[in-house]
């Protein structure tokens, strides 16, 4: 990986680059040249592909490996370091399966939709490994350089949420949870549960009850909403509904 470096917020300590940033600036537009593996370079990837879908991990591993010793084009080479990424992410080694993908990333010579979801899956690693900057800065470049029907993944936004969390930024994982819950038509409670985490953390109450009574409404019978839903209230100095909720949440 390239020795660029952007500033650290913290100690003044470098941080470092996104992996993809040294070849692809925010804003670009990514283009390369279709690459081709050799009939001998397809037939050892099918052989491995097929072990990686039994299962046969540490066996797909051994053929990756010996198949990375031969003579390859660059092309080839990013092929091979991405499906050992894969397999190693498998098998849980996480730090070996960034690298893989790092190397796969620094060759720059995948297909966009293959180089992108890279880029994404080493964001998903540094979330797993607790390198949580890291992961936060890979998800804010894979945003940055992605297309715009590639953004819509809700899923994406609420990894970005949880990263925001643990940087306790809670502003910016509040805007993230509701860019989530816009794009997903049906939205898991603990999305909302989320959200109202959010607001509850920002003292931001008249919001707070209003995602209560849509989880009331997904979970009516469920004490613990309505015991929120009166706490809002009361912090909201409005006790005629914190009773109500109160009386409500006795009855369940």
């Amino acid at each position: 990986m390239s020795g660029a470096v952007i500033a650290a917020c913290v100690l003044a300590v470098p941080a470092k680059a996104q992996v993809g940033s040294e070849s692809l600036r925010c804003g670009e537009q990514r283009q390369v040249q279709p690459g081709l593996l050799s009939q001998s370079t397809y037939n050892r990837m099918n052989s491995a592909f097929e072990k990686l879908g039994e299962e046969q991990y540490d066996e797909a591993l051994a053929d990756l490996r010996k198949l990375s010793e031969s003579r390859l084009s660059n092309f080839e080479k990013a092929s091979v370091h991405q499906a050992m990424g894969f397999a190693r992410a498998q098998l849980e080694d996480y730090e070996a399966a960034v690298r893989h993908f790092e190397e796969a990333i620094r060759l720059d010579q995948l297909p966009n939709q293959a180089h992108f979801e890279i880029i994404l899956q080493i964001a998903q690693l540094y979330n797993v490994l607790h390198r949580y900057d890291e992961a936060l800065r890979q998800v804010d470049f894979w945003f940055c350089v992605s297309t715009e029907d590639l953004k819509k993944q809700a899923e994406v936004w609420m990894l970005k949420a949880s990263l925001h969390v643990q940087e306790e930024d809670y502003s910016e994982a509040l805007a993230a949870v509701d860019q989530a819950i816009e794009l997903r038509p049906d939205v898991p409670e603990s999305w909302f549960q989320f959200k109202l985490g959010m607001h509850l953390q920002l003292s931001q109450y008249r919001p707070a009850t209003e995602v209560l009574k849509t989880l009331i409404r997904l979970n009516p019978d469920r004490k613990e909403y309505w015991i929120q839903m009166a706490g809002s209230y009361l912090e909201l100095e409005e006790r005629v509904e914190a009773m109500s909720a109160l009386r409500l949440a006795h009855r369940r």
